[in-house]
């Protein structure tokens, strides 16, 4: 009798964490605690709050004043210090591309980054939306993003659950967020990770969380 091959499967790590608005320094030291604490319970992936590296805002002149260029030599060096972390991370910032700003979350291997997720519906006035939705993978389970408010609008999960490949059966999210954005995830049959923003001088610092998926 034929064995049939142990399924694709994926350790996804998830963190609240406080923000740090004005010293990307100190906001990195967070990443890479984050990141050896993933690279220590032998995670895939970590995902992190929203413009976390950044910290975040919602006026056009704070975001102008704290947003990042992803080809700029300060982004450069902060990804350089990453280099030696196994698991992937999603990085949350908000970034400056031209005259335009995003609400973004950087997907970064060992320093690397494999893409860019553009938040694509908003509630801040300061960032432009985002128009694609990228799909990445690892051990050969495909992932995407969301940012915070996408996840009201079930085709933000249809979109990412369409370029899921055809052989992988559904999953029901698992997911604590609230019952409306739930529902987007439920019928696109996705799994789910979230972690959000902590509040300063509450006690959720630094939390950890962990979700081990097998499709």
């Amino acid at each position: 009798m034929l064995e049939t091959p142990d399924p694709p499967t994926i350790s996804v790590g998830s963190c609240q964490m406080v923000p740090i608005l004005g010293d990307v320094d100190a906001s990195l030291a967070e990443v890479k605690r984050a990141l050896s604490w993933a690279q220590e319970e032998s995670l895939d992936v970590v995902c992190l709050p929203e413009c976390h590296l950044t910290g975040y805002c919602r006026t056009p002149e704070e975001a102008a004043a704290h947003s990042i260029d992803l080809g700029s030599t300060l982004f450069s060096r902060l990804m350089s210090e990453l280099r030696q972390f196994d698991p992937a991370v999603i990085l949350g910032l908000m970034e400056r591309c031209g005259q335009e700003l995003f609400n973004s979350a950087v997907i970064v291997e060992r320093g690397r980054v494999l893409g860019v997720y553009r938040k694509q519906h908003l509630v801040e006035s300061a960032f432009s939306p985002g128009r694609e939705s990228p799909v990445f993978e690892r051990n050969g389970v495909r992932y995407g993003v969301n940012i915070c408010y996408d996840a009201n609008f079930p085709e933000a999960a249809a979109t990412l659950a369409a370029r899921r490949p055809a052989e992988s059966p559904s999953q029901r999210t698992r997911s604590r967020v609230r019952r409306r954005r739930r529902c987007g995830r439920i019928s696109a049959s996705l799994w789910v990770a979230a972690c959000g923003l902590g509040k300063r001088g509450a006690d959720v610092g630094f939390r950890l969380h962990e979700l081990r998926v097998r499709v």
